[in-house]
């Protein structure tokens, strides 16, 4: 008997989204999202254009992987009434072998060259240091390109990777 795969959309990734002309948040919101603090550290990277849109969707599938893994990072509520007390997985437990052999081989991939913590930090954790998130002009001579190349580096291993090109 064949078990039949589930399908997925051709669209992947974040929906767009839509804002409004004019933001009606409150005096300090409004200040925060013109800061840049309101956006995750990814999409930062990639509206300065840090990182490519290709190196932005393989940090953004690694989180899904990890988040498959392990389960969203921070605070969740789970619902114990029903005696379990996990987070209900995935029923297809191939297809689950599957998306975990995957994230292993990404971080596999990413311990081997010393560049998963800076990939963890912005893409998993949405952790971007403190001097990026006012990022102005790169200077070769600063902490913020070193950064800025490991974490080129390191997403540019992951789109080799899920592109098979290691």
């Amino acid at each position: 008997m064949a078990i039949a795969m589930p399908s997925f959309s051709t669209r992947r990734g974040r929906p767009p989204s839509h804002k409004p002309a004019t933001d009606y948040g409150t005096p300090e919101l409004i200040a925060r999202r013109a800061r840049g603090e309101t956006s995750e550290a990814i999409d930062l990277c990639l509206e300065r254009r840090l990182i490519t849109p290709a190196e932005h969707w393989c940090g953004l599938h690694l989180r899904w992987l990890h988040t498959l893994r392990h389960g969203a990072p921070g605070v969740s509520a789970l619902a114990l009434t029903d005696g379990s007390k996990t987070l209900p997985r995935e029923s297809d437990e191939a297809w689950q072998r599957d998306r975990e052999k995957e994230y292993r081989e990404a971080i596999a991939v990413l311990q081997s060259r010393h560049l998963i913590h800076p990939i963890v930090d912005i893409c998993i954790y949405d952790r971007m240091p403190k001097n990026l998130r006012s990022f102005g002009k790169v200077s070769t001579s600063n902490h913020k390109y070193d950064f800025v190349q490991k974490l080129k580096m390191g997403l540019g291993a992951l789109d080799s990777l899920w592109n098979g090109n290691i």
